[in-house]
Formats: structure tokens, C-alpha cells, sequence
């Protein structure tokens, strides 16, 4: 995105894998007097993504930070919600090992506020399945694809009838499962 609006910076990849040791390289040139911006490419960066290492050296440093707001998915994703989200549950990823993701879902499932999910894009039919195992195919969802890319797509409504439009595919994702329960009357 940077290079079609003509931006031609120096970037620096910093994720998951390099953290750690790339860190301290960044923390170096803002000593020296740069400055840097951390972007995330689908969401934001320390929420859900990589710089959380980074930051803690930086305050360990007194290297000071400044925040510049930007599109957030979470906060895109709850956007779209036509349930009530003045409480949520951010429940994050879930784990990578098979045996773990079920007990992980089933922690979740007598909440009474939407929970909020995200996976790497090759688990999206996965999730979505574990999804359905877990809570039934009639669970009502917000799915929230490639928030805004061009093959940005919206699907709301039941997990079971959702799981088909999607299957195969990869896509960038936040899941929010609505667990809101209906208010009794008397």
C-alpha cells in the first residue's frame, strides 16, 4: 500500500518470527535520532499483532512513543455488529494444536456478551468448524473478511449456513460470535 501511494521509506519487517532479535536494531536508530512508525498490514500492531517486545523496550529505553490512530479490524469488525457489543469478550487466537481448540471454544460458551475470535487465514474453515462442533450450527456470527482490500466481504447469520460460502478459502478474519442472550420478561 505504501509504495502505490509513493511512500518509499526503509521498511523494516518485524513479526512473530523476528521480534525478538530485530528490536533492539530499531531501538538503536531511534537513539540515534530516526524516526520509525509500526504498521500492521491486517490490523493493529501490538493488538492481535507483533510490537508488544518492541514497546517494552522502548519504555525500558525512555524512548518516547506516540500513538497515531488508524483503522483498527477490531474495531471495524464491531462496526458491522447489529447486536449489542457495549461489552465483548476479546478471546483472541485460539491455540495452534487441535486437541486444545475445542476446550478453548468451550470455555466461552455460556457467556452472555459476543466473543470475538481471530485465526491465521489458513484456519478460517477450521475455526468455523470448531465453531459449529462447539456451539451449533445455528449460532448466530459476524464474520469480518479482508477488512478493507478490495475482496472485503461481510457475512452475517447463522455459523452452519456461513461455513459453506467460505470453506477453502484464506482470508485475513475476526469472528464475532454472538453469545448475547435474550432478556427475560416477566
Amino acid at each position: 500500500m505504501l509504495h502505490q501511494i509513493g511512500v518509499e521509506n526503509d521498511l523494516v519487517t518485524l513479526n512473530e518470527h523476528n521480534e525478538a532479535q530485530e528490536a533492539p536494531n530499531i531501538m538503536v536508530r531511534l537513539t540515534r535520532g530516526e524516526s520509525m512508525a509500526i504498521i500492521s498490514d491486517a490490523g493493529t500492531p501490538v493488538f492481535a499483532d507483533p510490537g508488544q517486545h518492541l514497546l517494552g523496550l522502548l519504555y525500558q529505553a525512555g524512548i518516547p512513543i506516540s500513538p497515531v490512530p488508524g483503522p483498527a479490524s477490531l474495531m471495524a469488525a464491531l462496526s458491522l455488529c447489529d447486536f449489542p457489543i457495549d461489552r465483548f469478550i476479546f478471546a483472541g487466537f485460539p491455540p495452534r494444536k487441535s486437541q486444545h481448540r475445542e476446550g478453548f471454544l468451550a470455555k466461552y460458551r455460556h457467556e452472555s456478551v459476543p466473543v470475538i475470535l481471530m485465526d491465521t487465514p489458513y484456519r478460517l474453515t477450521k475455526l468455523l468448524g470448531e465453531v459449529q462442533s462447539v456451539f451449533g450450527e445455528s449460532q448466530d456470527i459476524l464474520l469480518a473478511c479482508d477488512l478493507t482490500l478490495k475482496k472485503e466481504a461481510i457475512f452475517r447469520g447463522q455459523v452452519g449456513r456461513i461455513l459453506p460460502r467460505v470453506s477453502g478459502q484464506k482470508r485475513e478474519f475476526i469472528l464475532v460470535i454472538n453469545l448475547n442472550k435474550p432478556k427475560r420478561t416477566r
